[in-house]
């Protein structure tokens, strides 16, 4: 008895083929040649939330950051996910839009309160938008959750130093180290205070 002929091949789907031919170029580099495919599949496939997350990844890679809020703006209204939220509020915050920034981050806050690598990055977000005293309450609640990170100390020292409060600052760095890898800064720190005095 002659034995079966085998099954027909399997042929890819649309996103296992799209998937093949956006990874490679992803991976070389070539972020600009993925633009037509991303284009061309999601023309023919609006819904394929995952399709759409990669493609505002990669608009933002390529500083196209117009094209990439509006994307995660599209996914956000019909997603509650707050990978979203944090992926745009990423997005405004290196754009320098700290503002719009700041109210999804305060947003994610109140959702993740005890997320503290999430409160970390408000707390730099904060800084760099120069709200210290804001600042300086994040990181407050971080060294009350987390008192033996130096680095931590040293931040709220800047932060409160940036705000002209420097005689709070010094306090705080009363409790750095003299050694290690944050003594340096704390002695930088202690030195601009004492010339200002």
């Amino acid at each position: 008895r002659a034995p079966a002929p085998p099954p027909p091949p399997i042929r890819p789907g649309p996103a296992e083929a799209f998937w093949s031919a956006v990874l490679p170029l992803e991976r070389s580099g070539h972020l600009d040649r993925t633009l037509p495919l991303f284009r061309e599949y999601l023309a023919r496939h609006p819904k394929d939330a995952d399709v759409w997350r990669e493609f505002a990844v990669v608009l933002t890679k390529l500083k196209r950051y117009d094209e990439a809020e509006q994307v995660y703006g599209r996914l956000r209204a019909s997603s509650d996910d707050p990978r979203l939220t944090l992926q745009l509020a990423r997005l405004l915050r290196d754009r320098g839009q700290p503002a719009r920034a700041i109210a999804l981050y305060r947003e994610l806050v109140a959702q993740r309160p005890d997320d503290d690598v999430l409160r970390e990055e408000y707390a730099q977000a904060l800084t760099w938008a120069e709200q210290y005293a804001d600042a300086a309450t994040e990181y407050r609640r971080l060294i009350e959750r987390q008192p033996s990170r130096t680095a931590l100390r040293l931040e709220l020292a800047r932060v409160l130093y940036w705000d002209g409060r420097r005689s709070d600052a010094l306090a705080v760095l009363a409790d750095v180290p003299t050694s290690g890898d944050e003594a340096a800064a704390a002695r930088e720190l202690r030195e601009d205070r004492e010339r200002v005095r």
